[in-house]
């Protein structure tokens, strides 16, 4: 009960419910019945990425209007924006990042779950 908490807290504050929720293939492809074939969760992950690609673009993006047309004394672009900001950007940029990847392996490991039971044939009786 303590690791499916775990796996909720991580699914909603890391945004990583593949790594959390979806079960592989077991190693020696014996029974398929054991793994995940729901991409529920790589889905999930694959919204809060393009949320945080938008949520940087748009931090960016104002750092970028802020400076526009304002120079320091040695000609260079004057930076408006503060250490939240960037500090904002970089949190949003990296959870974006490991998002992405959870999602990646989510999708992964439903495609090998849904290929491997895919090719057992069926056996009557038993389902």
């Amino acid at each position: 009960m303590l690791a499916r908490r775990v796996g909720v807290l991580a699914c909603l504050f890391a945004t990583s419910c593949s790594w959390a929720f979806v079960k592989p293939p077991p190693a020696d492809y014996d029974d398929p019945e054991d793994c995940t074939e729901s991409r529920v969760a790589p889905v999930i992950d694959t919204g809060f990425a393009v949320l945080s690609a938008l949520l940087v673009l748009g931090i960016a993006n104002h750092c970028y209007q802020a400076a526009k047309g304002t120079n320091t004394e040695e000609g260079t672009p004057e930076a408006k924006c503060g250490v939240g900001e960037y500090v904002g950007l970089t949190n949003t940029a990296v959870m974006g990042i490991l998002t992405t990847l959870s999602a990646r392996s989510g999708y992964h490991r439903t495609r090998r779950c849904r290929e491997l039971r895919a090719l057992q044939p069926m056996q009557l009786g038993q389902r």
